[in-house]
């Protein structure tokens, strides 16, 4: 029992080591080997900051006592001249962004946590890497702000051309919601909120659409205005309402080690 739980201990721990390793390959954009990352890495017995410290701040003896007399120094000197790790070093930190993926031939979305230099993640079912959709392109559970002072939260898109209305024109710009509050305003989103920023998804009692294709159609009266097109995924036949770009990788860094933690990706109310 006792050697089991050793065992396990283990386990862990040279896991992450290798994320450590990897880390700090994926800080200095893969400029150290990996087998040269390890020896940082384990000269200061797995503490990473003392290592990224190092790699920016060490002296030519320091660097040439841990890596040896050879290319080691020449490479931190080039590291440290590339204008992008100047930047990191300036915040000794890789930073994440939560953002919204799409697969088109496989009418699936997800969101993901991924560096901010390196925003790809691979569809999980045809494998193929996908760019982040640049912000204006995203769509899901959104903030409204009507100018008659109501912050809402609904269902929305930032870019509804995929869709069409109901005189089967396509459609352009984003989706509109009408208030939930005064019914007199077609609103639309001022952002897309992430899975982890998003309050508690419940809709106001008696909150309506008028849309065509909405699943919960409600008839307006009149002057209430109507909504051109129900963004709800209930009322819509696809997922995809944008396909992300395909990623085509060059080989100039490491592949990102960085744990690109799944979000919540359930688009259900």
């Amino acid at each position: 029992m006792a050697n089991a739980a050793q065992n396990q201990h283990n386990l862990g721990e040279n896991d992450e080591r290798w994320r450590n390793v990897q880390s700090l390959r994926e800080l200095f954009h893969g400029r150290f080997s990996e087998r040269e990352a390890e020896t940082i890495i384990n000269h200061f017995h797995g503490n990473f900051q003392q290592a990224v410290n190092f790699g920016f701040e060490a002296t030519q003896a320091e660097i040439e006592d841990v890596l040896g007399n050879g290319d080691g120094w020449q490479l931190v000197i080039y590291v440290r001249q590339h204008q992008v790790v100047q930047d990191l070093n300036r915040r000794y930190e890789i930073t994440k962004e939560i953002r919204q993926f799409s697969c088109g031939l496989c009418n699936t979305m997800w969101w993901r946590k991924v560096p901010t230099r390196k925003m790809v993640s691979k569809c999980r079912t045809c494998k193929k890497r996908k760019k982040a959709l640049p912000r204006d392109k995203e769509w899901g559970w959104a903030r409204f702000n009507c100018v008659c002072g109501n912050e809402y939260h609904h269902f929305g898109a930032m870019d509804i051309r995929m869709l069409r209305g109901s005189n089967g024109v396509q459609l352009s710009g984003k989706s509109k919601s009408l208030c939930f509050r005064c019914n007199q305003y077609l609103v639309e989103p001022t952002e897309i909120l992430p899975p982890r920023r998003r309050p508690r998804r419940s809709l106001p009692k008696g909150a309506h659409c008028t849309a065509y294709n909405c699943y919960k159609r409600y008839i307006p009266t009149v002057p209430e205005p109507i909504v051109p097109v129900c963004v709800h995924p209930r009322s819509l036949p696809i997922t995809v309402l944008v396909a992300a770009n395909s990623h085509t990788s060059t080989g100039s860094t490491v592949d990102t080690f960085m744990s690109q933690d799944d979000l919540i990706t359930d688009i259900n109310p």
